[in-house]
């Protein structure tokens, strides 16, 4: 082993925390991603571990260095090396907007899963995200479903400009409208009302309060509007089944992620909608129910 690497393995398994959300960062792929955003190309832990290491100039090792103790100091990886990795995609990162987490892959997979099989004649599939962040759900998505067109929509213009950036990235840019605006008020004017075949959204679901107290931590390198879901957590997910009927198609899809232990009431906001069915759960790794899908009727 490289001692120079060595050197930097032992002191990052010793003093950096590393988060259970983030499940790609361990030691050794974190020093990897480190690595290779001091030699100048830079790539998400996922990508930058089955990557050989270059050698390192002495600039470069300077780097290498700052990088390190930045990540020490508990800066996140991805505001350290400007990359993530998402449904297999590598994507740029900005500090202004939400670091992926594995977790939205469900939401992401369901996505492709459910309109995968049913446009099983490769028409063409009309898509609304609310609340688009980095573009990684977009860029997934696009990625998978080769006909589908996505307006995707944000109400911070941080995370339109990286979701443009990601498009583009992923030469993407020909299948993808992106509007700055909150929820569905950009699509007004644009006849899309009754013929979008599906809307998704990574809505933030955490309680103010909770991000007052016990969550708190997040708000350190990560915008509140990211986390903060209102009074009870659910704020946007009841305006996205109450605003995205006039816009769905009837047979239309509705998917949303939603936080641990929040089923129930994610039912109760449907059982007050009579233009849904009753959302089927999709759960993560530990059987806990993460991401809801409904249809209009």
């Amino acid at each position: 082993m490289n001692p120079i690497f060595k050197k930097y393995l032992n002191e990052i398994s010793e003093k950096c925390t590393f988060s259970p959300d983030l499940q790609g960062e361990t030691p050794e792929s974190t020093l990897h991603a480190l690595w290779h955003a001091a030699a100048g190309t830079p790539l998400s832990p996922e990508s930058a571990v089955l990557t050989p290491l270059l050698e390192l100039n002495s600039e470069e090792r300077n780097k290498l260095d700052i990088f390190v103790n930045q990540r020490i100091a508990g800066i996140p990886l991805a505001q350290i090396i400007n990359r993530m990795h998402f449904m297999g995609l590598e994507l740029i990162y900005r500090p202004e907007v939400l670091v992926a987490r594995p977790e939205t892959e469900i939401l992401g997979e369901t996505i492709v899963e459910i309109l995968g099989k049913q446009n099983r004649q490769n028409s063409s599939q009309i898509i609304i995200e609310i609340g688009c962040g980095s573009g990684n759900l977009t860029c997934g998505v696009l990625s998978r479903l080769k006909n589908a067109f996505i307006y995707a929509v944000d109400i911070t213009e941080p995370c339109a400009l990286l979701t443009q950036e990601n498009i583009q990235m992923h030469n993407l840019q020909d299948r993808v409208k992106v509007f700055t605006g909150d929820m569905f008020f950009p699509m007004i004017g644009l006849s899309l009302e009754g013929k979008i075949d599906a809307v998704f959204s990574n809505p933030p679901y955490i309680s103010t309060k909770a991000l007052s107290d016990k969550n708190a931590h997040l708000l350190s390198y990560e915008p509140r509007e990211a986390f903060d879901g209102g009074p009870f957590g659910l704020s946007i997910h009841q305006r996205l089944i109450k605003e995205s009927g006039l816009y769905l198609r009837n047979g239309g899809y509705l998917f949303f992620e939603f936080g641990l232990g929040q089923e129930r009431q994610v039912e109760l906001l449907f059982s007050r909608n009579k233009i849904f069915s009753k959302p089927e759960f999709r759960k993560d790794a530990r059987d806990n129910p993460r991401v809801a899908v409904v249809q209009k009727y």
